[in-house]
């Protein structure tokens, strides 16, 4: 039987091929009981048409199977940051710093 964080992570692969040009934070907070996703650019967050069926679609599907687990989908400004993300992935067209911060 998948697991909740497998049916996450094998979600967010997809994601990230289907939406290149964005970066994905997945972490778990037991204390809350929440499995948390961090969403970047908040542009697509906010406003993205394809990305918010996308994530209507998953919730669905994630409490339709984990009924008893809970999932929050967040983006840049949000209260609730991610601190020790399990995972990240960063799609191929997602853009780059200009300038690092000196050493």
């Amino acid at each position: 039987m998948m697991q909740a964080k497998d049916f996450i992570h094998s979600e967010l692969k997809s994601f990230i091929k289907r939406f290149s040009a964005t970066r994905v934070r997945y972490e778990y907070d037991a204390l809350s009981q929440v499995h948390f996703v961090e969403i970047f650019p908040l542009a697509l967050y906010n406003s993205d048409n394809d990305y918010i069926r996308w994530e209507e679609d998953v919730y669905n599907r994630f409490v339709e199977a984990f009924p008893a687990e809970c999932i929050c989908f967040i983006s840049e400004n949000s209260l609730t940051e991610i601190k020790n993300p399990e995972l990240v992935l960063t799609g191929v067209e997602y853009p780059l710093p200009t300038s690092f911060p000196d050493a």
